[in-house]
């Protein structure tokens, strides 16, 4: 409230309002000006200014910011204007421009009132505003300046609210993904707000952009994307955290997995604190911390559905994509031994991976050596069952990241438990907080490095997917976005 000066904070009130909004220190300050003896006015208070709430007003004081410089500017440009008197059809354009910046005004203050601490802070040192005077006779002339100045700071609100992403509407070739300003999240109950410092561009990505195939649109949208940001890797800096949430806060730096709702190509991404999210380990980067969870993720899953254990012999095509270069680690962390299958450029690569034995499969066909394995884990989809059966020992199984030249995979999966002998798995990958900070543990420990073979910043993400979709990378392809906060 306010006292009988229709221009000045009430000591009570404003020491109240500095305590709700950022810290701001007791100010008093006189309004843009008393005119009480002002000669001239439109008759009547304006339509739609006296049908305000006394809520509608408190919130207006106590969310909307500016900086000083702004009154100052408003009342040197409006000044003369308002010793002009209207005619009554400019009169009512007028009155139609206050009421549409209005309520650009009302949307930004409800949209402050959802934000968190930290933009609460921010904005609460630039300062207030009362863009509705007390005083009820004040006329258009008094209302303008101060909904100017509101429909102002609405405008740096809604910048300091956004964010930039790599947004696609619609379905198709890489060219689809766009760079656009978006609305910043919030966290709600439960979630926490991460500051993405580096994520990752992979088949995952690759396959819901595209809709490849067809049937994956019952799960991101018939018809057009219902995740319109991509990206389900990362590693950031936790900025804020919703109610509720005690495992973390503001200032860890934390990585994860977010296949499903995505968002993590973008500088900011909510997340729930009980989901796929674990803190880093000291020894690691963003990047690499980013680019630890996809690959390691399904080659966690097809290994403890095959239940490999230590001693057993597992072969692994495809041993430099990201799912196999973490395969191979992950096993010889379990004490397999472990055969890899790559191309020559890569023998050395996978060695230092920790493979006991690597084939160059460009020298000869990998199908038809005499060595028998207790599981083949097929990491890119290229070979089938009927090829690499003939490798596997009595009880033997096949496991491919893919559905098959045919699609034939998941049938034989099932058909599996009717037979005995040499079978067909297909898991489902499975995510959650237990198996990150499994990960984690491997990362701390040294006995998982994720690869990286290209660093592209996000403005450049549409190359990235080009590369990911030639099928050569090596490892991992990750974004860097610690340049574009």
């Amino acid at each position: 409230m306010r006292d009988g000066r229709p221009g000045d904070w009430n000591d009570a009130d404003e020491g109240a309002q500095a305590g709700e909004v950022g810290g701001v220190g007791r100010v008093q300050r006189q309004a843009l000006g008393d005119r009480s003896g002002r000669d001239h006015q439109v008759d009547g208070p304006a339509p739609g200014l006296t049908a305000r709430s006394d809520d509608c007003r408190r919130h207006a004081a106590e969310d909307t910011g500016r900086l000083g410089v702004e009154r100052h500017w408003v009342e040197l440009v409006l000044g003369p204007l308002q010793d002009l008197q209207p005619p009554g059809s400019l009169g009512m354009l007028v009155v139609g421009v206050l009421l549409v910046i209005a309520a650009d005004f009302v949307r930004a203050c409800g949209q402050f009132r959802q934000g968190n601490s930290a933009d609460r802070h921010l904005i609460g040192q630039l300062g207030r505003v009362d863009p509705f005077p007390q005083d009820q006779d004040a006329g258009v002339e008094h209302a303008l300046p101060g909904l100017l100045i509101a429909h102002m700071r609405c405008q740096r609100f809604a910048k300091l609210r956004s964010m930039k992403a790599a947004v696609h509407t619609r379905y198709g070739p890489p060219e689809v993904v766009l760079i656009s300003e978006v609305e910043k999240p919030t966290p709600r109950y439960g979630e926490v707000l991460v500051k993405v410092h580096a994520t990752t561009v992979n088949r995952t990505d690759c396959a819901c952009r595209a809709a490849r195939p067809f049937f994956m649109r019952l799960f991101t949208g018939l018809i057009r994307p219902r995740a319109t940001v991509l990206g389900n890797e990362f590693a950031g800096v936790v900025e804020a955290v919703g109610s509720g949430v005690t495992s973390f806060e503001a200032g860890d730096k934390v990585f994860g997995y977010n296949e499903g709702p995505f968002g993590a190509h973008a500088e900011y991404m909510s997340i729930p604190a009980d989901g796929s999210l674990a803190t880093m380990p000291a020894n690691v980067t963003f990047q690499q911390a980013a680019a630890s969870t996809e690959g390691s993720h399904y080659a966690l899953s097809h290994i403890r559905a095959a239940k490999i254990r230590s001693g057993q012999d597992v072969l692994v095509y495809g041993a430099t994509g990201a799912i196999g270069s973490a395969a191979v680690q992950l096993l010889k962390s379990l004490g397999a031994t472990v055969t890899a299958v790559c191309d020559t450029g890569h023998l050395e690569l996978v060695r230092g991976l920790g493979a006991d034995r690597v084939i160059d499969y460009t020298a000869g066909d990998f199908t038809r050596e005499e060595q028998k394995y207790d599981a083949v884990l097929d990491s890119v989809g290229k070979s089938s069952f009927s090829q690499c059966k003939r490798l596997l020992k009595p009880h033997g199984i096949y496991i491919s990241s893919e559905l098959g030249p045919l699609a034939q995979n998941p049938f034989l999966a099932l058909i599996a438990p009717l037979h005995g002998g040499k079978k067909v798995l297909f898991p489902i990958p499975e995510h959650d907080q237990v198996m990150v900070r499994y990960v984690r543990e491997l990362l701390e420990s040294g006995q998982f490095k994720p690869v990286i073979d290209r660093t592209y910043p996000l403005d450049q993400i549409v190359e990235a997917y080009r590369y990911v979709e030639t099928g050569q990378k090596t490892g991992n392809v990750v974004i860097s976005l610690e340049g574009s906060h």
